[in-house]
Parts: C-alpha cells; sequence; structure tokens
C-alpha cells in the first residue's frame, strides 16, 4: 500500500508537469499571434478557461493578460476595471516592463471605454513610461499603438499641441519597431492637431502626403482613407471636382462603406462633410438626407454623450440649419440653429471646457511630475558627478604631490650619488696612475742585482695590493651608488700591467726553488713582456735558423737580467750547461768564440739597432 501510494503520488506530479508545459505552450502560441491573428489567440486563450484554476499565479495573471490584449484587439468593449486593476498592481511588482506597458495600457482602454477620460489618459500616460525604450526586447509595436489611442483621446479632449509631441514619439516607436505603415500614419494623425487649430490647410497637406507615401508601399486602401483630411478643405475653399475625386476614392477604396453604400458604425461624421459637398453643387435634397444621416444613430435627448457623438449631432444639426435657410424655411433654419445652439450654450459649454481644463491640467500635472523627476535625477547625477570629479581631483593633487616629494627627493639622492661617484673616480684616477707608476718601476728591479730583488719584490707586492683593496673598496662603493661601470672591467684595466709582470716577479722571487720550473704558459707570458720591450732583438733571434729553443729560452733570461744558476733552474738544467750554451749561443751569433758574460751586452746592442 505505501508503495502504491508513493507510485500515484509520482503520476499525479507527473500529470501536473505535463498540464503545466502544456499551459506554456499554449501561452506561448496565443502570444506569438496575438498581434497579427487576436481572433485565433482568443480561442486558444478561450480553451484554457475550464481549466484557468489550476494555473499557477503567474500563469493565471499571464493568461488573464493575453486574453485582456486578445479581446481588445478584437474590439471588446470593457464594461469594468477590475480586474485591469488586479493585473497592473501584479505586473508592477513582478512583470517585465513590457507586461508593465500592456496592463497599465489595457487599465486605460477599460477607463476609455467607461467614458473616463482622465482616468484613461493617466493610465497611457503610465503605460508609456513603463516601456524599457533602451532594452533590446522592448514592444515598440504594442508602444506604437498605444501613443495613437492617446493621441486619439487628447483629440477629443482638444489638446492639439500635446497631439504632437504624443505623435512625434509614436513615429520614433515605429521606426525602432520597423513598422512603416505606422509610421506613415503618425504623419497623418497630425491632421487631428491641425484641424482642432483651425489650420484646414495643413491639415489638408498631412493628408495628401500620407496618402502618396502609402501608395508608394502599396498600401491603397491606407492612402484612400488618409484622403478624409483632404476633401474638407476642397468644399471650404470651392474646389468641388477635386472635391468629388476624393470623395469617390474615400467611399470606393477605403473599406469603410458596405454594398449599400453606408459607413460604418462611428464614422458618420463623414455625411455631415458630403452634405457640404451637395449644398455647395446644389443638391438640396442629397444634402438634407447626408445631413439626417448625422443626427439617425442617436438623438440629442441627454447630455451623457460620447465626445465623438457630440461633434457628429453638432455636425449635423448644423447643417441643417444651413440647408433650410439656402431653401428659404426660415422656421426650420431657426429650430435646428437653435439646437445647434445648444450645444453651445452655458450647460454644455460649461462641461466641455471644465473637463477639457481638467485634461489639460493632468496632462501638464503629468508633464510637470516627469519634469520634475528628470530634474532630480539631473541634479543627482550633477551631484553625483561632481563628488566624483571632486574626489578625482583631490586624488590627483595628492598623488601629484607624493610624486613630486618622491622625485625631489630621487633628485636629491641622485646628485649626491652622482657626486660621490665622480670623487671616487677622481681617486681611482689617482689610484691608476700610481699603479701604472708601480709597475714602471718593474723594469729597473729586473735588472737590477739579485740581492735587492727579495726587498724589492715584497715592496711593490705590498704595494700592488694596497692599491687592489683601495680600487676594489671604492668600485664596490660605486656600485652600491649605482654606477654602471663594473667591478671586473675597472680591475682588470688595472690589473693589466700587474698580470704582465707576475711571472717575471715570480722568477726574481727568492722563493723560487730548483724545482720551480717554468711552465708553457709563463714562458708565453715572458715573451708578450719581451715582445713590448724587445721588439728588434727578438725578432732578429727568430731570424737566426742556428738557435735553439733552449738558446732561445737562454736568450730571453739574460735579457731579463736573471743570473746563470737562476736560468740553469728556471729551464731545469745545471749552471754549467747553462755556461757553455751561452757560449755557443755567442759562436752562433758572431761567428766568434767569446764569453757567456758577453751575451748581455750582445743582446742589448741588437736591440738597440734600427
Amino acid at each position: 500500500m505505501k508503495r502504491l501510494f508513493y507510485l500515484l503520488l509520482l503520476a499525479s506530479v507527473l500529470l501536473a508537469a505535463c498540464s503545466g508545459g502544456e499551459h506554456r505552450r499554449a501561452l506561448d502560441t496565443a502570444y506569438a499571434l496575438i498581434n497579427d491573428r487576436p481572433d485565433s489567440a482568443l480561442v486558444i486563450l478561450d480553451s484554457l478557461e475550464p481549466s484557468a484554476q489550476g494555473l499557477s499565479h503567474g500563469q493565471l495573471r499571464r493568461w488573464q493578460l493575453l486574453r485582456l490584449m486578445a479581446q481588445n484587439k478584437c474590439d471588446t468593449v470593457f464594461r469594468s476595471d477590475s480586474l485591469q486593476r488586479i493585473l497592473t498592481d501584479y505586473y508592477d511588482r513582478h512583470g517585465t516592463p513590457n507586461e508593465r506597458m500592456w496592463a497599465h495600457y489595457l487599465l486605460g482602454r477599460a477607463y476609455y471605454d467607461m467614458g473616463e477620460a482622465l482616468p484613461a489618459l493617466k493610465a497611457y500616460e503610465d503605460a508609456t513610461a513603463a516601456a524599457d525604450t533602451t532594452a533590446s526586447d522592448c514592444d515598440f509595436w504594442n508602444l506604437c499603438r498605444i501613443y495613437h489611442q492617446e493621441a486619439l483621446l487628447l483629440y477629443y479632449q482638444n489638446l492639439p499641441d500635446e497631439i504632437f509631441e504624443t505623435l512625434d514619439n509614436a513615429c520614433q516607436a515605429a521606426s525602432k519597431a520597423g513598422d512603416e505603415m505606422s509610421r506613415i500614419l503618425c504623419y497623418e494623425k497630425k491632421a487631428l492637431a491641425y484641424e482642432r487649430l483651425g489650420k484646414t490647410d495643413s491639415m489638408a497637406v498631412a493628408g495628401m502626403v500620407a496618402s502618396a507615401m502609402f501608395h508608394d508601399i502599396g498600401q491603397d486602401q491606407m492612402a484612400a482613407r488618409s484622403l478624409y483630411w483632404v476633401f474638407p478643405y476642397n468644399i471650404e475653399n470651392g474646389d468641388y471636382n477635386q472635391a468629388k475625386k476624393n470623395m469617390d476614392v474615400y467611399e470606393g477604396q477605403s473599406g469603410y462603406f458596405d454594398k449599400d453604400n453606408q459607413i460604418e458604425t462611428g464614422r458618420e461624421h463623414y455625411y455631415s462633410e458630403k452634405g457640404k459637398y451637395y449644398l455647395g453643387v446644389g443638391v438640396m435634397d442629397s444634402a438634407e438626407a447626408c445631413f439626417r444621416k448625422c443626427l439617425s444613430v442617436r438623438l440629442p435627448h441627454s447630455n451623457k454623450i460620447s465626445k465623438e457623438d457630440y461633434y457628429r449631432i453638432h455636425a449635423g444639426l448644423h447643417g441643417l440649419a444651413i440647408y433650410y435657410d439656402k431653401v428659404n424655411v426660415p422656421d426650420s433654419a431657426a429650430k435646428y440653429a437653435m439646437l445647434s445652439e445648444a450645444y453651445n450654450d452655458s450647460t454644455y459649454k460649461y462641461t466641455y471646457i471644465s473637463e477639457a481644463i481638467q485634461m489639460k491640467k493632468l496632462y501638464d500635472q503629468t508633464r510637470l511630475l516627469e519634469r520634475e523627476k528628470e530634474l532630480e535625477n539631473h541634479a543627482y547625477m550633477m551631484s553625483r558627478n561632481i563628488w566624483l570629479i571632486s574626489i578625482l581631483s583631490l586624488s590627483i593633487l595628492v598623488i601629484g604631490v607624493i610624486l613630486l616629494l618622491y622625485l625631489r627627493k630621487r633628485y636629491k639622492e641622485k646628485a649626491e650619488r652622482e657626486k660621490r661617484i665622480a670623487d671616487n673616480n677622481e681617486i681611482l684616477s689617482i689610484l691608476k696612475e700610481m699603479e701604472r707608476n708601480q709597475t714602471a718601476q718593474t723594469d729597473q728591479i729586473v735588472t737590477e742585482k739579485d740581492d735587492k730583488v727579495k726587498s724589492e719584490g715584497e715592496k711593490f707586492s705590498d704595494n700592488l695590493r694596497r692599491l687592489e683593496k683601495a680600487i676594489q673598496l671604492l668600485l664596490e662603493q660605486n656600485k652600491s651608488l649605482g654606477s654602471s661601470e663594473s667591478i671586473a672591467t675597472v680591475s682588470n684595466e688595472g690589473n693589466k700591467e700587474k698580470n704582465k709582470y707576475h711571472t717575471i716577479m715570480k722568477i726574481k722571487s727568492v722563493g723560487f726553488q730548483p724545482h720551480d720550473q717554468l711552465n708553457k704558459s709563463e714562458w708565453n707570458e715572458i715573451e708578450r713582456y719581451m715582445e713590448n720591450k724587445h721588439a728588434v732583438m727578438l725578432k732578429k733571434l727568430r731570424e737566426i735558423d742556428k738557435i735553439t729553443e733552449k738558446d732561445y729560452q737562454i736568450c730571453l733570461l739574460t735579457m731579463l737580467g736573471i743570473s746563470t744558476s737562476f736560468i740553469g733552474i728556471l729551464i731545469g738544467t745545471s749552471s754549467h750547461t747553462v755556461s757553455m750554451a751561452k757560449k755557443r749561443i755567442i759562436d752562433k751569433l758572431t761567428g766568434k768564440e767569446g764569453s757567456g758574460k758577453e751575451l748581455l751586452t750582445y743582446l742589448q746592442n741588437l736591440d738597440e739597432e734600427i
């Protein structure tokens, strides 16, 4: 039993989910049809009425909203505003901008059908204000039509100046919706404002231009309807031929007339214009018939009549008064003149003017509130921008001062470093000069006798070490100060001369033992030194074929002033062998026998020859 219970519960949940999905698809389908085929959308929405109570709260409100929209587009007359109020309250809290716009518009339509013009206009204003024209999904198509309805309401409330502004907004919405017909219709409806202002010429121009524009896009029916604003001007100016042509096109192509050539309900005001035409061309019976058609729909037995009926009845009565005056029936002319005047007596005039004044106040108040809101928003934005600019300016100033102080400090530190580096470089120059002078003394030291070598070599080494330490200390100090000169570079420059004499000092050093024979790199160093000091002598020695490598080394060491016994140690032989080698070298160089002591003199003379 427990398992069966859970199965039944799961089945009910799935069924509810499936049902909710079907309702959602039905609502989406109705929404897709609501603008172009509202009657089909209404059929779908009506089919959901039996199950409407099973819908979720959000789906129920959407169903009610779409159903009212479909009914409105099917010209349903609303007798109550209760549901519309519920929808505006709900969508003001939960809906999208488009849904809020539709809800307020439908509330305005209910007020309009109930004859409450002031609340209707307020609802239209709320509807257009709810639309988010910056959103990509804004319903500009329906927004344009709301503006059209508002313009028509303003026409019946005799507010022509406001009509222009409303139609300009409608034109912008139509352009964004890509609705060319509605855009042209915005231009045509400006004829409403021109009529109220008594500018019949401008009214006719608006109608003719709109008619031509409709013709250009292939909308002949709309082009014919636009001529409604043209033939009254033709009649007023006595151009009856053109008026007849325009009226024939209007009756034949506008779609407002049935097979018996009777205009549809609500447009009977047309007969007053046609009656004027017949009066102008002298067809009196037809003129009277047209004027009476204006009165056949409803007689003035009550003050509670619509604005449309007011204008129609007044036009019919006024036309009959003119007709009877022309046919010379004074009693009837006076009768209809009085009836016509009744629509301008104190009661009707007061009612009309009072309502018009209230409407004007409401409209101006709405505009004033919107303007105040705009100014408030502008003031808020300006105040916020001023604060932002102030904070930004102060931040820039503080950062600038900090940066200036930092740069000033860096400049001072840099100047101090550069000064210290310059002082150190000057000291380095002096030390390098001292190092060069110390190195130059090497030539004299190496030529002096052996008993002085030790003391002079030690003295030289001590001085050189002190110079090296001083140079190293200064270079490290320069590096810490940011000098680009590397220690190795300067140190190498200072040590070039010292390294050049390293082997020579080693030779003179008493620390050499008999096994301290010179290696190849030391011989290369000696040879480089001799190249700098005795290049001529070396060149001539190399040109003598009889001189062997051992003889060549003995000559180099002899030229350096090295003793015979020490030469034997450096080349790895005995002093006796060195003495005998010196005699053979003299014989090879001069071709004569001589002693080993004569070799140094010969080599020195050889070096001095040019």
